[in-house]
């Protein structure tokens, strides 16, 4: 199934430039086109399975994604979560080509929005139990991130500031904050760039 077969259907402008890049995998042309600046980690994403398709190819199977990309999907292999093995040494062979690729550049500043997962309002036993899982899968993932970027590129958060905003306006989610959360992280970044 081609990009544009799958995009096409999406209706919202932003929401088919994530999925089109995702699937070209259009970061890594970019990334060296970038003079200076900052890269910005977030693995809120990192949620979503991966789905594997024969020749090496995989797509992120975001919420976007997953409307318009109906099975069959030609030379799908096999879709991986987070907890796999599979997925967990792709992940790793990622990092260190993005970290061979930000030394080899020399101008990006790197950031690792440190945010974890978090208790909303009438949650399931199963939607707890998913929260901590997803938590120690970040705990691990920043760890590495800490350890290929350096501490100076972790901005991390007071406990207090982590909470679910009941009124946020995409709706309540484990990873939709207060706008105290969001202003902390500006204040981060603006303060590590001057």
């Amino acid at each position: 199934m081609s990009i544009t077969s799958i995009v096409e259907k999406i209706q919202s402008t932003f929401q088919k430039r994530m999925v089109t890049r995702d699937m070209a995998k259009s970061f890594w042309g970019l990334l060296k086109t970038y003079e200076d600046g900052i890269l910005l980690i977030d693995l809120v994403d990192d949620r979503f399975r991966l789905n594997i398709f024969d020749g090496g190819g995989a797509h992120t199977v975001s919420a976007e994604y997953s409307k318009v990309a109906k099975p069959p999907l030609d030379g799908l292999e096999r879709t991986l979560n987070n907890h796999s093995i599979e997925y967990q040494a792709l992940w790793q062979r990622g990092l260190g080509r993005l970290a061979r690729q930000i030394t080899a550049h020399g101008g990006l500043q790197v950031f690792v929005n440190c945010v974890y997962f978090v208790s909303t309002p009438e949650q399931t036993e199963a939607e707890a139990e998913n929260i901590r899982k997803m938590n120690a899968y970040l705990a691990k993932a920043y760890s590495k991130l800490e350890t290929a970027f350096g501490t100076q590129a972790m901005i991390r958060y007071p406990e207090a500031l982590l909470a679910s905003d009941p009124d946020h306006k995409w709706g309540v989610a484990p990873f939709h904050y207060k706008k105290d959360t969001y202003a902390f992280f500006i204040q981060q970044v603006k303060e590590r760039l001057s």
